[in-house]
């Protein structure tokens, strides 16, 4: 950044307006979709109980953790400074990555075989577009 950012304002994310109503979206949109039979389902099964047939009660409550978390994450981030969030949302990234990753459960030793060739494919392709 050329100039220091001078600008005295409110943290948007510290309003609670903006809070609640970004619990609200989020808990809506989770309760869209029946996450009760998913790994999330079973970590919440001492709370909904069998997950299959909580029902509209376990994907409320699964609903409603998932915002609490996600409104939770976004406010504590916002306490922290702009080198700090950076690195914990590129951490975060990271995780999320790393999770989606994980679900196609593809070994290491196949991952390390398969890796020059894939790095050296996509060197050449670069060149040949970019040529």
């Amino acid at each position: 950044m050329l100039y220091p950012d001078t600008v005295e304002a409110e943290v948007l994310v510290h309003k609670p307006w903006f809070v609640a109503t970004m619990f609200g979206v989020v808990f809506a949109i989770f309760l869209a979709f029946n996450l009760t039979s998913t790994s999330f389902g079973e970590l919440m099964r001492p709370v909904i109980g069998e997950p299959s047939q909580s029902g509209l009660y376990g994907r409320f409550a699964i609903a409603f953790v998932i915002a609490l978390l996600f409104v939770l994450n976004v406010v504590l981030i916002g306490f922290a400074s702009l080198r700090v969030q950076i690195a914990i949302v590129w951490f975060e990234l990271l995780l999320l990555f790393l999770a989606f990753f994980a679900t196609f459960h593809l070994s290491l030793p196949f991952i390390r075989e398969k890796l020059p060739f894939l790095i050296s494919q996509g060197v050449v392709t670069t060149l040949y577009v970019s040529a």
